[in-house]
């Protein structure tokens, strides 16, 4: 396949690419250097050389690279398109090629032409005598580097030219790269030219593995350009494409092409047609791989493709019903060409090789066919006594409507995944099962019904779940009381995950009706309203609800409803201003439910806690936890809102920690996962969180936009505890853009929110009105804002406010011209220790600093500055930066060396590079981007620059090229 664009980006292969480079400088000292590049069609071989060459160029070496062509193989095939390739590419070629010799001239149509000569076929003698003359002339200025892809097709006269140089020209500093694919399809001649090349000398093999998910990641944003994919983008093609660069690139062009991906913000989705088609070149291409197989590899192979994973001989030996040895040829017929790959020693096992080559099979196999391969499979693994899943898989795919085995099959399944608690996994199997059985009225249907109005709410599937439970509503009697409340209270969690708060207290109140009598159903309900009631009512009314429903749950000895009120009055008394002990509450919580096994309670008390902990300020405990969370409920156990809700909440910490990254990508994540799920509830909080960090790093119209985009949804619904976080953030935009009055007055809505709500937590984000007061030129009100907040934080044990309402109440102070500001800066420098992280220390340290600077102490103002600004720098916030750095300047003191564009260290400097600052420079010396080495670092591209300006500061280099010549020179880089 080589449909590589040249534009392609290079991800993932910088290791390799400098394994090459380091063979063209060892060629100079040791002379004749031979590398290996291979791997499948596909992975990126091409590439690879192309942009080996393309380095080799811009580091001094000449290069005459080219390919084998595919058809034919008259004489000296490859080594007429090395000269061909070499002789288009540069302007003195051709007089090199012609001093080397007529015999060379007569491979090159174009010179053959130009002479007046016809091109043909001179004597072996000749040809190689003139390409050993080309080697030497050329290499008596520089080093040479010889390409040959698709070397593995060289024709036999282009590789005996080729076996001969390497003994004649052993000693000339060149380097010969072969691209060559596995499987081994090559040529005679060829094979043989590999085998004497490794007899004679050392051969560095450089074998080009599948990319990585997060390597696909950065090829697949290349190639789309503005914007990021997102996670279910980039997985669903890692698992089509399995990691394979070539593959990936043509279905990203495609989907493009067809508009079946979509930009969502800031992210682009995939669209259903991605899901199901292929580029019609890349499917053309991969049907011809399977063409020529005789009928019982073919019939072998897909069997292989409706099995699906891997499969051990003597079920294939059971189910084709072939002979044993028959089927063992077949099987090394198949492992040749690729196509299937053995896995394990002597129960080994068989899969098909790639994905797409199932795909394409599975195609190409008529319904009926697959249809009874499957059964016959089913029962194979039946008699074998394989897991329920693997049955029922089977059973599910060769069943007709109305197949109540199959039915039953996947309820079983169901129940299976229900029992491990992976509620996607189960969910799917339920629905399987419904859309089995139709519209019949039997005990199966009802089953699964229930199970969906159960869970489908967890795996964010509520439309399903809503079918559901409405159907089970209108089956079931009315005098059923018990039943119906159960069902209610089910309706109520499908609406609370979509947002819809009012309909779901409605579906809670009927419920409750149902179960007036008290009971566990009922303190299940109130447990729904708990959670109605954190998102939508004042903290006071949360807590109430909360204590109503512990009550009921303790007299009917509920204990599971129990665990979430706990939880949820953990999280209500950390927004109403406890959060120490809201933390003490939700651990033992957290390991309560652990025991009993309650995965949900367990949930939302390490949710709990962690917010708790970020009310406390320590937003690296908050922030590790909700990892944790985010990959448990996504991956283990497949509650999919609540995913959604722990990355939000990681997002809002990594923000409050300085890790602007982890904020992104956290944010970035709820929100895909809210929007792919339907959890619209808690897009707004992450999108926000990602418009602050557009903020930070400088991106205002970006941000905007994306606060535009989370007041709409906000309005859609409502807003709950997530309005306060986003009039902050508004806040901060309008600060930035320095629009003193605009932020005032987001403060204030912000302000009068959370004393309207009683969210006490806020007064640690409610001193940015205190700043912004006095850049607004209110000092007087500023005063008594921030006095009027501390007395708030010191009724409280809030650390975190402590600290930031110190700082703004210092701020104020010294604005006033009160000596008392002194005394109030020292009390709030005491405190920053409390709090974890980068940015919040450091704001609190730029605003002491102002104020020590206005009330005339320098000395003391100067060291703060210099750690704000370094802090800030690290961070990636430029505008506070420099915010910091003027002040350092007013201060007397001369800034550090971390301004936009340092100047480079004297003569024996000993600067050194810290770590990352060592991997962006080592990636930026293989030639990549910035952009390229944001997406493989999982960095920002601005994070990057502001990396590399540093860099050149400490290495005095001025620029990308120095720092590229430094590394091709092989100069140590730290």
């Amino acid at each position: 396949m080589h449909g590589t664009h040249r534009d392609t980006p290079l991800v993932a292969r910088e290791r390799q690419l400098q394994e090459l480079w380091r063979q063209v400088a060892s060629s100079a000292e040791t002379g004749l250097r031979v590398a290996v590049v291979r791997g499948p069609a596909g992975i990126g071989k091409t590439r690879l050389l192309q942009a080996f060459g393309e380095r080799a160029r811009t580091s001094g070496a000449a290069v005459i690279a080219g390919r084998s062509p595919h058809l034919g193989g008259h004489p000296y095939a490859a080594l007429s398109d090395v000269l061909g390739a070499f002789v288009r590419g540069s302007g003195s070629a051709g007089a090199q090629v012609r001093r080397a010799g007529d015999a060379l001239v007569g491979l090159v149509p174009a010179l053959a032409a130009a002479d007046g000569r016809a091109p043909g076929a001179p004597d072996l003698v000749s040809v190689v005598q003139a390409a050993f003359r080309l080697v030497r002339q050329v290499t008596e200025r520089r080093p040479l580097v010889v390409v040959v892809d698709d070397a593995h097709l060289a024709d036999a006269d282009s590789c005996e030219v080729l076996a001969t140089l390497q003994r004649h020209a052993a000693e000339l500093p060149w380097t010969l790269a072969l691209g060559w694919r596995d499987p081994a399809d090559a040529r005679p001649a060829a094979r043989e030219l590999l085998e004497l090349l490794r007899r004679d000398r050392e051969v560095v093999d450089i074998e080009l593995a599948p990319l990585d998910g997060d390597a696909a990641a950065a090829l697949v944003a290349a190639l789309l350009g503005d914007g990021l994919p997102s996670r279910s983008l980039v997985e669903m093609l890692q698992a089509r494409a399995a990691g394979n660069p070539y593959y990936l690139e043509e279905m990203v062009r495609w989907a493009r092409a067809r508009e079946a991906v979509r930009r969502v913000g800031l992210q682009w989705m995939p669209g259903t047609a991605l899901e199901q088609e292929l580029p019609p070149n890349l499917e053309a291409a991969l049907r011809e791989r399977t063409r020529g197989l005789d009928p019982v590899a073919r019939q072998l192979l897909e069997w292989l493709v409706v099995a699906g994973g891997r499969v051990g001989f003597p079920l294939l030996v059971a189910v084709t019903g072939a002979a044993a040895g028959t089927l063992a040829d077949a099987l090394d017929t198949l492992r040749t060409t690729g196509l299937v790959a053995e896995h394990g020693g002597r129960n080994a096992e068989y899969t098909v090789h790639h994905p797409l080559v199932r795909e394409c099979v599975l195609r190409e196999m008529g319904a009926a066919r697959r249809r009874l391969a499957h059964r016959e499979l089913a029962t194979a693994l039946r008699e074998a006594g394989a897991p329920v899943g693997s049955v029922a898989a089977h059973l599910v795919e060769g069943a007709e409507p109305g197949d109540l085995e199959a039915a039953s099959a996947a309820m079983a399944a169901g129940e299976a995944a229900e029992a491990q608690v992976h509620y996607t996994h189960a969910v799917r199997w339920y629905e399987e099962a419904l859309q089995l059985v139709g519209d019949r009225g039997d005990t199966l249907r009802l089953r699964a019904l229930d199970r969906l109005s159960e869970l489908a709410a967890h795996a964010g599937r509520a439309d399903l779940g809503l079918a559901s439970v409405n159907e089970l509503l209108a089956r079931t009697p009315s005098d059923d009381r018990l039943r119906r409340a159960s069902l209610w209270r089910r309706l109520a969690m499908l609406r609370v995950v979509t947002g819809d708060y009012e309909r779901a207290r409605a579906a809670i109140e009927q419920g409750l009706a149902g179960a007036s009598e008290g009971g566990p159903e009922a303190a299940l309900l109130l447990s729904e309203l708990a959670m109605v009631a954190e998102l939508t009512l004042p903290v006071p009314e949360a807590l109430d609800t909360v204590r109503r429903g512990r009550r009921i749950a303790a007299a009917a000895a509920a204990p599971g409803a129990d665990l979430i009120l706990r939880a949820f009055e953990a999280l209500a008394l950390a927004h109403g201003g406890e959060p120490r002990r809201a933390l003490g509450l939700a651990t033992e919580a957290a390991r309560e439910a652990m025991a009993a096994g309650e995965v949900l309670a367990f949930g939302y008390a390490v949710f709990a806690g962690a917010a708790a902990s970020c009310f406390l300020g320590r937003f690296d405990d908050s922030a590790r936890s909700m990892a944790a969370l985010t990959e448990t409920m996504a991956e283990s156990i497949g509650v999919m809102w609540g995913a959604a809700w722990a990355a939000a909440l990681w997002g809002e910490a990594c923000f409050l920690l300085g890790d602007l990254d982890g904020a992104l990508a956290a944010s970035l994540r709820s929100e895909e996962m809210g929007r792919r799920y339907g959890a619209v509830n808690v897009v707004p909080l992450a999108v926000t969180t990602s418009a602050l960090v557009l903020t930070a790093r400088g991106d205002h119209e970006a941000a905007a936009d994306r606060l535009a985009e989370a007041r709409r949804l906000l309005e859609e619904r409502t807003g709950g505890f997530i309005e306060g976080w986003y009039w902050y953030a508004e806040g901060v935009l309008a600060g930035e853009r320095d629009d003193p009055a605009r932020a005032v007055a987001c403060y204030r809505r912000m302000s009068s929110w959370s004393e309207a709500r009683g969210d006490t937590w806020m007064l640690s984000l409610r001193a940015a009105l205190v700043h912004a007061l006095l850049d607004a030129g209110d000092p007087a009100e500023a005063l008594a804002e921030a006095r009027r907040l501390a007395a708030l934080a010191a009724e409280r044990d809030l650390p975190l406010a402590s600290l930031t309402v110190g700082a703004a109440l210092t701020a104020a102070l010294a604005e006033a011209g009160d000596p008392g500001a002194v005394d109030q800066a020292e009390r709030t420098l005491a405190l920053t220790g409390e709090v974890a992280g980068d940015l919040v220390p450091a704001a609190v340290r730029l605003s002491v600093a102002a104020a020590l600077l206005t009330a005339g102490r320098r000395e003391q103002a100067a060291p703060l500055l210099r750690e704000a600004e370094a802090a800030f720098a690290a961070t990636g916030w430029p505008r506070r930066r420099a915010q910091a750095a003027l002040l350092l300047q007013r201060s007397g003191t001369p800034a550090t060396a971390r301004d936009a564009r340092p100047a480079p260290p004297a003569a024996g400097s000993n600067a050194t590079l810290s770590s990352r600052e060592l991997e962006v420079a080592t990636l930026a010396g293989t030639g990549l981007s910035s952009r390229t080495i944001a997406l493989r670092l999982c960095i920002s591209e601005r994070t990057v620059e502001n990396h590399l300006q540093r860099v050149y500061g400490k290495l005095a280099v001025h620029g990308r090229g120095e720092l590229i010549a430094r590394v091709a020179a092989g100069q140590e880089i730290r």
